[in-house]
């Protein structure tokens, strides 16, 4: 990605792709498991990772057109220009799927079923967006933080009330995703940050995901 650390290139490129890959698996998971069980949770975390899946498809996809760019035989300026571009709306759309996708938690966990309180949250990815673009693209780390310390809580709540390997692998899960959020906000303070933060990203999404592979196999 662009914001990506000279010395973390072609290494962010492979995080991105394991992490796509979680993220599908998971949302892949989640519907199999919902259509086994009929529990509504895990149609939330299959609308979640999905959108996630795209989130990082849309990722993807401007870091290869990044490349295309700076392979094309063009001015110092139109470069720079063509990939400010790309850039912006790969910033937009990733923004959009990835704020909604940890809102569909926060509605499944907060049980909001009102049409009109959802319609005010998903304002927030739109705010979200725009704040994106013109102002700060960290922004959209701040939003995710906000999101995940909630969610995260909640599973910290459901973990306490059942005591089990399975509710605190979830809890785990998300205190690694939490982390990661807060890490990213800073890539300007060191490098170092954007780095960490996506592999504790990985790390997180795994746990995860194993957690969704053992709840089949039960």
């Amino acid at each position: 990605m662009v914001n990506s650390p000279y010395w973390f290139l072609g290494v962010d490129s492979l995080i991105d792709l394991v992490t796509l890959v979680v993220m599908f698996l998971i949302a892949f998971y989640s519907k199999k498991i919902y259509k086994l069980t009929g529990k509504k949770t895990y149609a939330y975390f299959y609308q979640a990772f999905m959108l996630a899946f795209l989130a990082y498809i849309v990722k993807a996809l401007g870091d290869i057109a990044v490349y295309l760019v700076l392979k094309m035989n063009m001015t110092i300026l139109d470069t720079i220009l063509g990939i400010s571009y790309i850039s912006q709306w790969e910033m937009l759309i990733f923004s959009t799927f990835i704020v909604s996708a940890y809102l569909s938690l926060f509605i499944m966990q907060h049980k909001i079923e009102d049409f009109c309180n959802k319609a005010v949250l998903y304002l927030i990815v739109f705010l979200t967006d725009i704040i994106v673009i013109m102002l700060w693209q960290p922004f959209v780390h701040i939003v995710n933080l906000a999101l995940l310390i909630f969610i995260t809580i909640h599973f910290y709540h459901n973990y306490n009330d059942k005591k089990n390997v399975s509710a605190f692998a979830v809890f785990l899960s998300f205190i690694f995703l939490t982390v990661s959020e807060l890490l990213l906000i800073f890539p300007f303070y060191s490098s170092a940050f954007y780095a960490v933060g996506h592999v504790i990203q990985v790390v997180g999404s795994s746990i995860l995901l194993f957690r969704m592979i053992s709840v089949l196999k039960k």
